[in-house]
């Protein structure tokens, strides 16, 4: 699980939405806005138009989260980072996921 001072609080994630810039791969969008703050803070939407069941969607969320623990050394601090993600996640490896997310955040130049 992330951090407190990681997560971004739900208030702020409409903000990032809005006004953030987009980068977008086959299995999620990302959205970053810089922040004010020390750290980088992430959050994950997932619709459950998107994804029906709670218990995968739920699983997708601990996946991301912990791949994102796992490379916090790594992130640049100063983001807010949204990742709204597509269906096409159910279907791809953990390896593909991780390389995903850290392919987006290089080309976004937050690592």
């Amino acid at each position: 699980m992330l951090p407190q001072n990681r997560r971004i609080k739900k208030e702020n994630i409409e903000q990032v939405i809005k006004r953030g810039r987009a980068y977008h791969t086959p299995l999620f969008y990302v959205k970053y806005l810089p922040n004010k703050a020390e750290k980088t803070a992430f959050a994950i939407v997932i619709s459950s138009k998107t994804v029906k069941k709670a218990v995968i969607r739920n699983k997708i969320r601990r996946q991301i989260k912990g791949l994102l623990l796992d490379s916090l050394n790594q992130i640049k601090d100063g983001f807010n980072v949204v990742f709204i993600v597509k269906p096409d996640i159910k279907k791809v490896t953990k390896k593909e996921l991780q390389d995903a997310i850290i392919e987006s955040l290089i080309k976004n130049k937050i690592i």
